[in-house]
């Protein structure tokens, strides 16, 4: 399926539940991996099924995109993978952000 024909979808199913429901199946869908995690390091459960957990996540987490604003989520994922290439040597040795990664911080992102 194309990025497009998902984000119709997801838009779709948005509008049919609501934002608060898709918010509250994301939370399960979390869950959910997070017991699947344990479970595959326990070899209780495959590969497979733990990826099938992973892409549970990944699609509420696209809708989730959808419901608060892809440019803020953007910027603060920039700002944690500036952080994370730090953390792992990676620093190219600047300590500038791309100017608007600050939104992040604030606890309201506008759109």
């Amino acid at each position: 399926m194309n990025k497009q024909t998902r984000t119709d979808l997801y838009k779709r199913a948005i509008e049919l539940w609501g934002s608060v429901s898709q918010y509250r199946q994301l939370q399960e869908e979390c869950a959910e991996l997070i017991a699947a995690i344990n479970q595959f390091d326990r070899g209780r459960i495959s590969l497979d099924e733990l990826a099938e957990e992973v892409a549970d996540v990944e699609i509420m987490i696209e809708q989730a995109r959808l419901m608060l604003s892809d440019r803020a989520v953007d910027l603060c994922k920039e700002r944690k993978l500036h952080r994370l290439e730090k953390e792992v040597g990676g620093h190219s040795g600047s300590d500038e952000y791309l100017g608007e990664e600050a939104l992040c911080d604030k606890e309201e992102v506008t759109a």
